[in-house]
């Protein structure tokens, strides 16, 4: 039984940062994948585990969230410890949101996750971009599941559901396609999705190239997400659904404004990917939308190559400053930068605040080196065109 664990490529490391105004770029540790058999072709088994935790924001504020583990496999069994109950092993896991990465290489054609529950409301998983769970039946507001027997059902899960209080379940996808997805509960997902349980999948087409004739040299991740503390409040204490609470989120007032799970602040640190990213390279950017509106991120000082969206590549890439981002969607983005420095990233619709203080929010920056051969505007234009060129033959 093989054991993948992060490449190179994928590990980072931070730096502080003078104070740009911008925000941090914190990337959690991906996922280990079990692998099913040895040989040319290979499925992955990932297991996560539902949990609450407690996040401080930059004023001190502690918001209730729930979020997934990465479940270890200290055993060496092929199993997560805490799916199998090991004694101690579910307490010791730590959740976040967004959740840990599930890498997947180009030569797995199928994922399994499955999930330690130990929240007390029922959770399930989806990927966005991909078909439903093999053998997914639908749950019904009545507690029922498959076809629907009443109009007065209301849809409560999209799959089927892994039990509160230490349930365990099991969600396959046989032939996952390359690209960026993002995975979330299925079930009540306007409020658990807002509460923390997303994270990112990604699969490359083939080594050193993301989609079919898509290449890059270095790879970065930007998950945007927003946090309604009176949501996560009375989720937690019990009072959403009920009046005077909220029932449901119509009146969705986010006042936290994160990328990769954290909001910016004078204390945020800008990233450094291992290996650097150096000028003239083609940065894979990938960015995630958890939340629940419409956002758009923008590079300052620079311009990205838009190539796919939701986990497809489009047909028409176009080079901008800015990406529109759909709440549960995936952009992917290429990037040449044209020098070293600390490039700024921000959301254009001004989510810039942490509560009531500004400079804060949906701010960030990437670290690039020099590579000896820096380029002026004019020629980053030409080193992109190529691509762009390749791409648009394709359409059709």
């Amino acid at each position: 039984m093989e054991i993948r664990a992060m490449t190179p490529s994928n590990r980072t490391s931070q730096r502080q940062v003078a104070p740009l105004g911008i925000a941090p770029l914190g990337v959690a540790a991906l996922v280990a994948l079990c692998a099913l058999a040895p040989g040319a072709a290979q499925g992955a088994n990932v297991y996560l585990v539902a949990k609450s935790f407690d996040q401080t924001m930059p004023d001190g504020a502690v918001v209730p969230m729930w979020g997934f583990a990465a479940d270890p496999d200290g055993n060496a069994n092929g199993t997560g410890d805490c799916y199998e109950d090991v004694a101690g092993a579910c307490d010791a896991v730590v959740a976040r949101a967004p959740g840990p990465p599930i890498a997947l290489s180009a030569i797995d054609p199928a994922l399994t996750v499955l999930v330690t529950n130990l929240l007390d409301a029922p959770v399930s998983i989806v990927i966005s971009g991909a078909p439903l769970p093999a053998a997914s039946q639908p749950v019904w507001s009545d507690g029922s599941s498959g076809p629907r027997t009443d109009p007065a059902q209301r849809v409560r899960s999209f799959t089927n559901e892994t039990a509160p209080n230490g349930g365990r379940g099991s969600y396959a996808w046989p032939a996952l396609p390359a690209g960026t997805r993002l995975y979330q509960s299925g079930t009540h997902p306007q409020v658990q999705v807002q509460m923390g349980l997303y994270g990112e999948v990604r699969k490359p087409f083939a080594a050193g190239e993301y989609y079919d004739e898509v290449p890059y040299d270095r790879e970065v991740t930007l998950f945007f997400s927003e946090i309604d503390p009176a949501l996560h409040e009375a989720v937690a204490d019990g009072s959403y659904g009920t009046p005077p609470g909220p029932t449901s989120t119509l009146a969705y007032e986010p006042r936290y404004f994160l990328i990769n799970g954290e909001p910016w602040s004078s204390e945020s640190e800008c990233i450094e990917t291992t290996p650097a990213i150096r000028s003239n390279d083609d940065v894979l950017v990938r960015m995630l939308n958890g939340g629940l509106r419409e956002l758009v991120p923008m590079l300052l000082e620079s311009r990205w190559l838009l190539v796919a969206e939701g986990g497809y590549r489009t047909a028409d890439p176009r080079e901008q400053w800015t990406a529109h981002l759909a709440p549960g969607s995936t952009r992917d983005a290429l990037w040449r930068p044209r020098r070293a420095d600390d490039f700024r990233i921000l959301e254009r619709r001004l989510n810039l605040t942490n509560d009531s203080a500004t400079g804060g929010g949906m701010q960030a920056c990437v670290h690039v080196e020099s590579n000896g051969a820096e380029c002026g505007l004019g020629a980053e234009l030409l080193l992109v065109m190529p691509l762009v060129a390749a791409l648009r033959r394709r359409r059709g």
